[in-house]
């Protein structure tokens, strides 16, 4: 396999050795993440998949338990082009950005067929208009469909496509439809992307940071509903930062710490949100189902409690002992200890239930205010000040389990 990746070059006609970087948890019980860098990420991505599908078959997925990526930085370039603009210019692009991100999260939960209620009442506590989110669930849908026709267009086995038309929740026959008309939007959009980050590229070099800002936000634009149509892969700048290009090292400019903008800890924790709704069990819960809400749960409280927003009184301390559920979600053989924890699992759906909309509504005006006047050095050293609290609070819940019983609180 490894000299199969040494031909990509080649097979693209590129001279420039592509560049990847494994990312996500480091663990042999994780999955494996690979993501392309720079402006051909796309093409390369494509290229190695193919030659991942020669080797391994279809179901390449799920047997490596791996995934294949584009440039994840692509959701979020306007970030600094943004910072230099600043003024109304900044605050309107800002503005749309949030948007986006709003109406391809809402819309990506109701193409799951999550309750349309629920769904309204999430979207209303953001100020989002459940006639917008409808109509790109239908773009969401379309883009979906022509996905899985390229997946028939190339090879991939009848059955498998099935599967992935029932997972992402579209109409087989629709798919069928699509590929005798031969449209191919999904591809169009992907090859779009490449241009335009040779673009954005072309207009760093030649000092065009207001080029830069709307090139940045265009992409963001077009992967966001790339991202938000298919299964996997976060779809708002904020999941791609948080999750992806600030955790990994080598994704950074210059390795450095970047503290994330109220715009893109708004937008993780929509991504964050996503996820956990989508790992909450509609009827019984299990080991999977544990760990999911355990990982998710933590995620979205931990994004949001950085600026600002925690869960009132009480009941966070219920997610205080997420870390330990989901060490026993991942241990098969101590199922009474998780049946033990099913109670409580159940009281914290509730209670996060009753309080999701809060916390998006409390990230939310967060984001707006920083956008009335968008001064990034005082939004600096908020984060900074916020960071070290959270850092403050973990290292108690540390020093709390590591502590014998017996002794005395920190």
């Amino acid at each position: 396999m490894k000299s199969r990746v040494g031909d990509l070059g080649s097979e693209l006609g590129e001279a420039a050795t592509p560049k990847m970087v494994r990312t996500g948890t480091p663990s042999f019980a994780s999955d494996v993440d690979v993501s392309f860098i720079g402006p051909l990420s796309t093409q390369h991505r494509n290229a190695a998949i193919r030659l991942v599908e020669e080797e391994f078959g279809p179901g390449w997925k799920k047997l490596l338990d791996a995934d294949i990526f584009a440039d994840p930085a692509r959701m979020h370039l306007f970030e600094e082009p943004l910072k230099k603009l600043g003024g109304k210019t900044a605050r309107d692009a800002g503005k749309r950005i949030v948007k986006e991100a709003e109406l391809n999260v809402f819309a990506k939960m109701l193409r799951d067929n999550m309750p349309v209620d629920e769904v309204k009442r999430l979207a209303t506590a953001a100020g989002v208009d459940m006639a917008e989110v409808t109509a790109r669930s239908g773009e969401l849908k379309k883009l979906s469909t022509d996905y899985l026709a390229n997946e028939l267009r190339k090879g991939t086995p009848t059955t498998e496509v099935e599967k992935m038309a029932k997972d992402m929740h579209v109409d087989f026959a629709d798919v069928q439809k699509h590929l005798a008309g031969g449209d191919q939007l999904y591809k169009q959009m992907e090859l779009e992307l490449d241009a335009l980050h040779s673009q954005f590229a072309l207009a760093d070099k030649a000092g065009d940071v207001a080029g830069q800002a709307r090139i940045g936000e265009q992409m963001a634009a077009i992967q966001g509903k790339l991202n938000a149509s298919i299964s996997g892969p976060y779809m708002t700048p904020g999941g791609g930062a948080k999750h992806v290009s600030r955790r990994e090292r080598a994704l950074r400019p210059d390795g450095s710490f970047v503290p994330m903008s109220p715009i893109l800890g708004y937008t993780a924790v929509l991504d964050d949100l996503y996820m956990l709704t989508h790992a909450l069990p509609e009827k019984a819960f299990d080991e999977k189902a544990a760990k999911g809400m355990a990982k998710y749960a933590d995620r979205l409280l931990v994004t949001a409690g950085q600026f600002g927003v925690e869960m009132k009184g009480s009941k966070r301390a219920l997610f205080d002992d997420m870390a330990v559920l989901l060490e026993r979600a991942r241990l098969e053989k101590d199922k009474p200890a998780l049946e033990k924890a099913i109670s409580a699992l159940d009281g914290a759906k509730g209670q996060l239930n009753q309080q999701l909309g809060e916390i998006i509504a409390g990230a939310k005006k967060n984001a707006t205010e920083y956008l009335k006047d968008l001064t990034f050095a005082g939004f600096t050293e908020k984060t900074i000040a916020s960071l070290g609290l959270q850092i403050a609070r973990i290292s108690g819940i540390v020093l709390r389990k590591e502590l014998p019983s017996d002794a005395p609180p920190p």
